[in-house]
């Protein structure tokens, strides 16, 4: 069973979107345990989740998140080899 759900998680956590290697299998990982989640055994000891829900799929939610968001920047201006930062002179 485990290594099934393995295998539907990383067909739905394609490469081509999850190019961080550290991310992705992270994302792998929290859909993994979602979909373990979701089978009867286990569903038995959840307690208190709305139906189809647990607290992998909220952290994979999470990361889907971050990567359909792309890659971001903050705080550094595009001219920022023309300005001294953080003390250099």
């Amino acid at each position: 069973m485990i290594a099934s759900r393995l295998t539907i998680a990383e067909a739905r956590t394609p490469t081509e979107v999850w190019t961080d290697t550290d991310v992705r299998l992270a994302g792998v990982y929290y859909l993994t345990a979602h979909l373990l989640a979701l089978e009867s055994p286990a569903r038995a000891m959840r307690k208190g989740e709305a139906p189809g829900e647990s607290p992998y799929s909220a952290e994979r939610k999470r990361l889907e998140m971050i990567v359909s968001s792309g890659f971001r920047t903050a705080g550094v201006s595009p001219y920022a080899g023309d300005v001294a930062l953080y003390g250099d002179e």
